[in-house]
């Protein structure tokens, strides 16, 4: 996400971050990681205790605000956006997830039940390379036998070939995906949709953009689940359907 000049010459302040275990920041990265049903003490850690520790941090020891934050995402950093609003933390007023990963194993990995091939290893081989330590840039992927898409895949043979040519057990979510080929209890555990907003957070509406699916991602969720009987203040959540590719919001996703 490149910060919006109209938003800078209003005054907002733009916080870029990278979320635990990829790049520069510290801890162990994983991929959709499912929310912790208790926080109970300092390891009990998921995206949302992440962004309320953020979030703390930017208000209190940040440059100068009114203390109101919002977030916004794209793709995967919209998963991240999505998972923001169960931080809560009341200083957070707004989220825009806007295509954003939900239901990996449906909106991504298989299309209408299909394994999506070319699609999903194309994507890890730049995507999930082993970070050891924490590094400003990531190595390029396996260098593939040939550019010819069509050829390489008629080439490949049965699926153990990937890791066997190419990944080496090294790329973790591909070896997960190969684990788990069925929607069971694995990635139904990284599907947040279940999980209530919070309260506080419910507030929280996308500017902009209501849209949580586009092109390719049907199977996106299309509302947000509602809130307990207790909940206060009620929210009618209305989404759209727009026949738009993610390209059209962005020209590139950062690894």
């Amino acid at each position: 996400m490149n910060p919006n000049g109209l938003l800078l010459r209003e005054g907002y302040i733009f916080a870029i971050q990278d979320v635990r275990g990829r790049y520069l920041s510290e801890g162990t990265f994983e991929d959709v990681r499912p929310e912790t049903d208790r926080h109970t003490g300092k390891k009990d850690v998921d995206e949302s205790t992440d962004t309320f520790d953020t979030i703390e941090y930017l208000t209190k020891k940040g440059p100068k605000n009114n203390g109101r934050v919002g977030q916004l995402g794209i793709s995967y950093p919209g998963f991240y956006t999505t998972v923001g609003l169960l931080s809560r933390h009341p200083a957070l007023k707004a989220a825009s997830p806007q295509a954003p990963v939900t239901d990996w194993f449906w909106d991504d990995d298989h299309h209408n039940g299909a394994y999506f091939l070319t699609g999903v290893m194309s994507f890890w081989a730049s995507f999930g390379q082993p970070r050891p330590q924490p590094l400003a840039h990531y190595p390029d992927g396996p260098q593939l036998a040939t550019p010819d898409g069509y050829a390489f895949y008629q080439q490949l043979g049965p699926l153990k070939n990937v890791n066997e040519q190419y990944f080496h057990g090294q790329y973790k979510h591909w070896n997960d995906i190969v684990a788990h080929p069925n929607y069971d209890a694995f990635w139904q555990a990284r599907d947040p949709r279940p999980r209530p907003v919070p309260a506080p957070a419910r507030r929280c509406k996308a500017p902009g953009s209501r849209s949580w699916t586009s092109t390719p991602r049907p199977t996106c969720p299309t509302s947000t689940r509602p809130a307990p009987p207790t909940s206060k203040p009620k929210l009618t959540a209305s989404t759209t359907t727009p026949p738009t590719p993610r390209s059209w919001w962005c020209g590139c996703c950062r690894k």
